[in-house]
């Protein structure tokens, strides 16, 4: 975690990978495999480095839909973090990207600036919603 905080993603990739293959069910480490890989273009998607198993449990599934978001792959980021939020209703953090989600599609073409149909207000509402509880949880 250190090294991705210190930027220095190269580094923390390798340890991550060499630390899922010396023991392949290590969830935090699948986990920071792919947040240093989301800022390293030259290396392929690693999700195939990290056991079926491993790529269900939340903290993984958190990561790749940052994975997803910071390799700007839409709309594959978007519809991966909002079947992880039904998957992980009570996890705040991937209610939030499913949340940004919904407002990164809204804005995405000029459509929104010409109004809102009733499906695309009430995402945006929802997530205007989960924007203010987050708020108010670091404010207080």
């Amino acid at each position: 975690m250190s090294l991705i905080i210190r930027e220095r993603f190269a580094e923390a990739f390798d340890l991550a990978k060499d630390a899922l293959q010396a023991d392949a069910e290590t969830e935090y480490a699948a986990a920071y495999l792919l947040q240093a890989a989301a800022f390293l273009k030259e290396v392929a998607d690693p999700f195939d480095l990290i056991s079926p198993v491993l790529r269900e449990r939340e903290e993984v599934t958190l990561s790749r839909a940052m994975y997803l978001k910071v390799q700007q792959r839409r709309p594959e980021w978007w519809e991966y973090s909002r079947r992880a939020a039904k998957r992980f209703p009570d996890n705040s953090r991937i209610q939030f990207v499913a949340a940004e989600s919904h407002l990164d599609e809204a804005t995405r073409d000029g459509e929104f600036m010409r109004g809102l149909d009733d499906d695309l207000r009430a995402r945006l509402e929802a997530a205007a919603d989960m924007f203010d509880a987050a708020w108010t949880k670091v404010k207080n």
